[in-house]
């Protein structure tokens, strides 16, 4: 990222709220600034932006409004099997992240534990965005149907009872 900002020097660097703490600062080698609330950015008019926030970490969600994108880093992962190894495919099948039924990791679902209500608060928030297509960090992107993916995904927490 520091060589990035060299790069481009007039260019704004926002991070993640936990990416900031404690000794991670010390990694940070470049001016940033933080995702802490849902408004008051640059991009506001064209993109929504939803901290969702877990114990120890705290996930930014980014809607594109006129192209109905949904942006997520680690809420859902959707690994494809014929990509990984043996290894790898079995891991992801235990942990709920593999194509085409891609999910929260169980050890991310623990660290919403005391903040399910919190986490279906964002998810039924993304749900009314109505998004065509959402796009992963990791593994395959959904192409259509957005709002169906997530409520699929999150079944586990939509479901129950808090």
């Amino acid at each position: 990222m520091a060589d990035w900002q060299r790069a481009y020097p007039r260019a704004e660097v926002f991070v993640a709220p936990k990416v900031a703490e404690g000794d991670r600062r010390d990694r940070l080698d470049f001016d940033c600034r933080l995702l802490d609330r849902s408004s008051g950015y640059p991009w506001d008019g064209a993109i929504a932006t939803l901290p969702v926030e877990s114990r120890y970490m705290t996930e930014v969600v980014f809607f594109h409004y006129a192209s109905r994108t949904l942006v997520l880093t680690d809420l859902i992962e959707n690994f494809e099997p014929p990509k990984l190894s043996l290894a790898m495919r079995l891991l992801t099948l235990i942990g709920g992240v593999q194509h085409p039924h891609g999910s929260m990791p169980l050890d991310m679902r623990m660290t919403f534990f005391r903040r399910s209500e919190a986490l279906r608060q964002a998810i039924e928030r993304m749900i009314d965005w109505n998004p065509q297509r959402i796009i992963l960090a990791h593994g395959r992107w959904y192409e259509r149907d957005g709002a169906a993916e997530l409520k699929r995904a999150f079944r586990w927490v939509l479901d129950r009872d808090l």
